[in-house]
């Protein structure tokens, strides 16, 4: 009840200060200023009364008065003002039963009454015995009203209604006119409330005594149990002492008697080891001696150990320049082998316009012979044909030079054949490489003829892209899940139909991490073409792929296919992503389009696969292999035309020779 109250009387409190403080703050800006308070209290206040009451509202003294400052001392001042009310409403009640009690001292009730609120006076002012004998030696006592009113008032402020008793106390005060057994049966009530507090202060003071009393007998017996524990806890430390003093003595004599002992068998071992560097000291002479030895020892082996190295290291210079010397002598026996080849070609050709010179020379000398046989039947003859004789000689000598221009016209033919051939020579050379690839038939996989022409194609892309995974697919026919990281290269050969051409497809796997990437870029200079593979469910390794372009555009001007591996993984991923519709957790795919317009900005084929269900895998091989075909007969085709515009040229300038021959020699 008492908590309700306050509880109530505090919420009340902080409801009329908020109030107050509101009207107080004009401006609203959270703080009462001095000028403020003074325009609301006015002239009531002297500047005294009013210089305190704002010290006392201001808690923290910064010169303005905050709301937790003003709910404070307002809590404050109304505790106080509530206090004094209670102090005068009560003095006013003990003051009224007293001066009521003077002038109605012969009514019975009444006087009954009064006389129980002094015996009641009197047994508090027993428990106040000090005070009173302190007046009394003073000889300055209080009036039997004082009295009265001195323990009503006590006798009230252990009352927590007190308020509500003095309340009902002056209501019938006001009515004792109309109802006067009314404030004497209030007394009634009211004095044995106070002599029932009364006895129950003396009975608690002589409970407190009795107390007081016992915890002293208390304090008394535990003084004294500590000082016989401290008594026996005193003996048995020195019983402890003693029998520790004891043992430690005993030990101290065990020990003493060991390393005697050990003093014993140290000396004699100190003798022995006396006479033994005795000993060692006639040996020192020959212990320098043969440290100095093994000092020269190691010397001498440390300079063996260099001049071995040396001559490992010379010994290694030396077989690099054998091995170096041998590769260029058996590149100068190849070379001159070659030129030993040329040269005998050269002299086979040579003995054969001689066996043609020689027949000529034979077909000279008969025509001579016909010709001097012609002469001779002219002499005898008239001598008007001696002029027709003698212009027949001049044509003889006329064809013997034609003759000899003839043979410097074949001899300069042949060697202009000859340097045809030797022209021809590399044409060939795409075909007959064809051919030896396509001769290499260990572990191709034929379905159904042999092979016309083999292609070199080197797989490219970062790591875990699904390199091995394809060429399995496409060679095997089979996927697995797992397969180990591709170290340095491995290759699969495969035969495909492409529009009715057996082709086989030599597939190179190369390794996609960065120590590796030197290795591909050697590979790419003798490769055909370039499968260029991306993981679709990887953005990274799409990133990757203009590099992967650069490197190989930097190796070789080859045809390269595009591929973007995986695909199942992004249909999966993004059929999940639909069902969950969770936007913050999409993953980024590489889409077809995107990696359509990469594909056509570097001018490169482009398909998109899958090795686990093997979608497009071999249709993108077989489109690579059709552009690397178109490539192989365009190169052909550019070969044979300009063997052709050779051969045309050379056919011009030897009938441009043979329109310059005398016609003697057409005949």
């Amino acid at each position: 009840m008492d908590r309700q109250l306050s509880a109530s009387t505090e919420s009340l409190l902080t409801s009329r200060s908020r109030s107050l403080f509101d009207n107080l703050d004009r401006d609203c800006s959270g703080y009462i200023e001095p000028a403020d308070l003074a325009d609301y209290c006015g002239a009531e206040l002297s500047k005294e009364e009013f210089a305190k009451l704002f010290k006392e509202l201001d808690k923290d003294g910064d010169g303005r008065i905050s709301l937790e400052d003003f709910r404070e001392g307002f809590r404050f001042i109304s505790r106080t003002v509530h206090r004094h009310d209670q102090e005068r409403r009560r003095s006013s009640v003990a003051s009224s039963l007293s001066a009521r009690r003077l002038p109605t001292s012969t009514a019975g009730s009444r006087d009954d009454n009064l006389n129980r609120l002094d015996e009641s006076v009197e047994e508090g002012d027993g428990s106040r015995g000090a005070a009173g004998e302190v007046k009394e030696a003073t000889g300055s006592a209080d009036t039997p009203q004082q009295q009265l009113a001195q323990a009503l008032n006590d006798c009230l402020q252990s009352l927590s209604t007190q308020d509500c008793v003095l309340d009902l106390y002056q209501q019938l005060s006001e009515q004792q006119q109309r109802q006067p057994h009314l404030l004497e049966s209030f007394e009634t009530v009211l004095a044995d409330l106070i002599q029932t507090i009364q006895s129950l202060r003396s009975e608690q003071t002589k409970m407190e005594e009795s107390m007081k009393l016992e915890r002293q007998r208390h304090r008394r017996a535990l003084r004294e149990m500590e000082a016989e524990l401290e008594q026996q806890l005193a003996a048995a430390e020195e019983a402890a002492h003693t029998r520790a003093r004891e043992s430690a003595e005993r030990d101290f004599r065990a020990v003493l008697e060991a390393k005697d002992a050990e003093l014993a068998s140290l000396a004699q071992q100190l003798a022995e080891h006396r006479v033994k560097l005795t000993a060692a000291d006639s040996l020192g002479s020959e212990i320098a001696a043969l440290k100095r030895e093994l000092t020269e020892a190691r010397a001498e082996t440390q300079l063996a150990q260099s001049e071995l190295n040396e001559s490992e290291t010379r010994l290694a210079v030396a077989m690099s320049e054998i091995s170096s010397l041998k590769q260029s002598l058996q590149e100068r026996e190849f070379s001159v082998a070659r030129e030993r080849e040329t040269v005998q070609e050269q002299l086979r050709q040579g003995a054969r316009i001689a066996q043609q010179l020689q027949a000529m020379h034979a077909a000279n000398r008969a025509l001579r012979d016909r010709n001097e046989e012609l002469l001779q039947v002219a002499k005898a003859s008239t001598s008007s044909s001696f002029d027709a004789n003698e212009a027949d000689h001049g044509e003889e000598s006329d064809c013997d030079d034609a003759n000899e221009h003839d043979d410097v016209i074949v001899d300069d033919r042949r060697n202009r054949q000859k340097r045809l051939q030797i022209f021809k020579a590399p044409s060939t050379a795409p075909r007959t490489g064809s051919s030896r690839l396509s001769g290499n038939r260990q572990g191709l996989k034929v379905g159904g003829g042999h092979p016309e022409r083999m292609f070199k194609v080197v797989l490219a892309g970062d790591s875990s892209v699904g390199k091995s995974c394809l060429i399995m697919r496409l060679c095997d026919n089979k996927f697995v899940e797992r397969t180990t990281a591709t170290l340095g290269v491995d290759f699969k050969t495969t035969v495909l139909n492409v529009d009715g051409e057996m082709l086989a497809v030599q597939l190179w796997d190369t390794a996609g991490q960065e120590r590796f990437r030197s290795i591909a870029k050697s590979y790419f200079r003798r490769a055909d073409g370039v499968l260029l593979l991306y993981d679709c469910s990887h953005e990274r390794s799409f990133l990757s792929v203009r590099d992967w372009l650069s490197q190989v555009r930097e190796a070789a001007d080859v045809p390269i296919m595009i591929c973007g591996n995986k695909i199942d993984l992004r249909a999966e991923a993004e059929l999940k992503q639909r069902q969950s519709q969770d936007s913050q957790q999409n993953q980024r795919f590489v889409g077809y389009t995107e990696a359509r317009k990469l594909a056509q900005e570097h001018d490169a084929l482009f398909a998109e696969t899958s090795a686990k269900s093997g979608e497009n895998v071999a249709e993108s091989v077989a489109e690579l292999a059709r552009q690397m075909r178109a490539n192989e007969d365009l190169q052909v085709s550019q070969a044979h035309s300009q063997l052709s515009w050779q051969q045309q040229s050379v056919q011009l300038k030897e009938g441009s020779h043979g329109s310059s021959r005398p016609a003697c020699c057409e005949t």
